[in-house]
């Protein structure tokens, strides 16, 4: 099952009192850019337009309304003085059939710049749903992407989504060429040869930002919302200028989930996985709690590490796993504010002949070490 949800964007503010008369239990999020979102557990799918109708004459103001279902299907809709404006649907699902939306006419319709016509047509040519959301969420620079009654916006989306999908300057210069190498030979193939001095399973996070608060506001909201378990007391958050390093974040698949922490952290992430046991060592200690590793009868070291910026997968590499499943990292050199790793820097340390030297001078490129709970200038911060 995908996400679902439902909410409203005003051009505009909001009195609460017009508010309560509209929409009892109706919540406001006003911002400094002009606009005002709004959630109710009342705006759900097929029931979202009335209210963007009924806000808009009341107030005057433009109103965007979007509904969102299961990942299939995405639906914006903008009314003005309680009349259907502008529309767009990125994809057909089921009866629900396709309806690109006229840029000129969109933007219009919410008294935009009409200079950004030719970038959102652009946008308005992609058929993911989710992608959809999280570029007009950018373009427009109001909360759209997963917000709801149960999961309330934190800030507002920056505009570096799509600024890189429209191909345009961006603060981080990366350059990726793939490389060709032999997944089953060293250092990609690869057993202990000794028992491991870290044994256990460890996922860190690192983000590279300008506004660390706004990633810890954002984290602290994903965990509010997720399942409970003994897992989110396994979390630790340290804060070093702009590095946030988040430890025991849950990742299913690294490169997978890397894209998608880039855009709800709206920063260059970073992520690395180690996994190391003994043969037939199951019971490990991971940051202090105790973890089983399923036993398969071998000494295993395996690690990952990949790059993601911009809700995009820059690179990702993988050694020490069956050698289907390994991933050569490619030749990779970035410029940022926060991060610079020169031609070659990568690759080297990712590739070192020894998996502990590996994952020593990997931490040491990326700002922490992977197997450690906190090095000297780091805060540790409060999270729920």
């Amino acid at each position: 099952m995908g996400s679902k949800f439902c909410n409203l964007n005003l051009r505009g503010y909001v009195t609460a009192d017009c508010l309560e008369t509209l929409l009892s239990g109706l919540q406001a999020f006003p911002w400094e850019n002009g606009w005002t979102t709004l959630t109710s557990p009342r705006l759900q799918w097929g029931q979202t337009q009335r209210y963007a109708a009924a806000l808009s004459k009341e107030t005057g103001c433009p109103v965007l309304a979007t509904e969102y279902f299961d990942d299939d299907y995405a639906e914006f809709t903008i009314y003005r003085e309680g009349k259907r404006m502008s529309r767009h649907v990125p994809a057909t699902y089921e009866d629900l059939r396709r309806s690109r939306g006229n840029p000129d006419k969109f933007l219009a319709a919410l008294e935009w710049d009409p200079t950004e016509a030719p970038r959102l047509k652009k946008a308005f040519q992609v058929e993911d749903p989710e992608e959809a959301v999280c570029l007009l969420e950018s373009l427009l620079g109001c909360p759209i992407f997963g917000v709801s009654e149960d999961a309330p916006p934190v800030g507002i989306p920056g505009p570096e989504a799509i600024r890189v999908f429209a191909g345009e300057e961006s603060p981080v210069k990366v350059s990726v060429t793939p490389r060709k190498g032999n997944k089953g030979q060293p250092p990609y193939a690869f057993t202990l040869e000794k028992d491991p001095r870290h044994a256990g399973a460890f996922d860190t996070v690192f983000c590279y930002t300008d506004h660390p608060e706004k990633v810890v506001e954002r984290l602290n909201t994903l965990l509010r919302h997720a399942e409970p378990g003994p897992w989110k007391q396994r979390i630790k958050v340290l804060s070093k200028g702009h590095l946030l390093v988040v430890q025991e974040f849950p990742m299913v698949n690294v490169d997978v989930d890397l894209p998608d922490l880039s855009r709800e952290f709206k920063c260059l992430v970073a992520a690395c996985r180690v996994v190391v046991k003994g043969e037939n060592q199951i019971h490990v200690t991971v940051w202090g709690e105790d973890r089983v590793i399923p036993p398969d009868m071998e000494r295993k070291a395996e690690l990952y590490c990949g790059l993601a910026y911009g809700k995009k997968l820059l690179c990702f590499g993988r050694r020490g796993a069956d050698p289907r499943y390994n991933k050569i990292m490619p030749e990779v050199s970035l410029e940022s504010p926060w991060l610079t790793l020169p031609p070659g820097a990568l690759v080297n340390t990712f590739e070192r002949p020894g998996f502990w030297d590996a994952v020593m001078e990997l931490g040491g490129l990326l700002g922490h070490p992977l197997c450690s709970e906190a090095s000297e200038g780091f805060l540790v911060k409060d999270i729920l």
